[in-house]
């Protein structure tokens, strides 16, 4: 018998018999109601498997449409010992699954590669402090690859960054043309906005079981038979100001490049979001899994 407590929430609306319900057979209120049921639930008292079946239950009608990307960079950051250097590729890639805890969008002892698409986010997201040293990562994609990702928070993030935005025309990430019910695009928008909530949390490390809705979502969508490459979403770490990619690990292998690496020392934080740092060393030749510094 499980000591875990149980979710408040009915998985299935009234008078139907099966979670696998249809779209239109449950409402905005419905919707309301189970976000609400998430938004009070402590995480760490409740089983996952559980917060696994309201998460499908509210992917079964959620629509996105998929961004082909292709960025200039990507760039992934390690906080390492000040003296020793990082030889191999490995150390700066994903690591085995044996060593892999829960994240943001990953569950425990599974790998996902996360990235930045810029050097001053990846470097914020691993949180530096003072004296620490960072070795950054740059890859690029091989070839004409475009990056077939999901995009969950873009459209907020660019219209905080762009104030023009709403003069601009952008492939709504909600595919509001797509309904031919205005009810049905709230409840799209619903349920996007508590993945974007969500995912823009941010989660001390000692509560990583706050992190399960968005596991449960990353379930869905970076399984192996899942057309897509990976999650797009803005940086919390960074306080938005740049963006975050999950991939899939074998979309990582099969078509970044990784091309160079820099050494970093934190000296001080300057004001918030913003280091001095002194480049320790550099790589622009990494060959056969070997980072050869400079």
């Amino acid at each position: 018998m499980s000591d875990k407590e149980k979710l408040n929430i009915i998985l299935v609306p009234p008078d139907k018999k099966a979670i696998n319900y249809l779209f239109d057979q449950i409402d905005s209120e419905f919707i309301k109601k189970v976000v609400a049921e998430l938004n009070k639930t402590d995480f760490q008292s409740v089983d996952f498997k559980q917060v696994q079946e309201v998460i499908d239950l509210l992917m079964e009608g959620f629509s996105v449409r998929l961004m082909g990307l292709r960025p200039p960079s990507l760039f992934r950051a390690r906080k390492g010992d000040r003296n020793i250097s990082f030889e191999s590729l490995n150390e700066l890639w994903y690591p085995p699954k044996e060593f892999v805890g829960i994240g943001r969008l990953n569950k425990a002892k599974e790998s996902v590669f996360y990235c930045s698409d810029d050097q001053n986010v990846a470097l914020l997201e691993v949180r530096p402090i003072p004296g620490d040293k960072v070795t950054i990562l740059q890859c690029i994609i091989k070839e004409d690859y475009h990056l077939r990702l999901l995009p969950i928070g873009i459209q907020q993030y660019l219209r905080s960054k762009q104030p023009e935005f709403e003069k601009v025309q952008f492939e709504d990430e909600l595919l509001e043309h797509t309904f031919s019910k205005k009810e049905d695009f709230e409840k799209n928008r619903l349920i996007h906005d508590y993945f974007v909530s969500q995912l823009t949390k941010l989660v001390d490390s000692e509560k990583q079981f706050e992190y399960h809705p968005t596991v449960a979502m990353s379930i869905n969508y970076l399984n192996p038979l899942n057309n897509i490459d990976g999650v797009l979403y803005p940086s919390v770490a960074s306080k938005f100001k740049g963006k975050n990619i999950a991939l899939k690990t074998e979309i990582a292998d099969k078509f970044l490049l990784p091309i160079a690496a820099w050494e970093y020392l934190v000296e001080k934080e300057i004001e918030p979001l913003t280091y001095q740092c002194i480049c320790l060393n550099s790589s622009n030749e990494i060959m056969k899994g070997k980072i050869i510094w400079e």
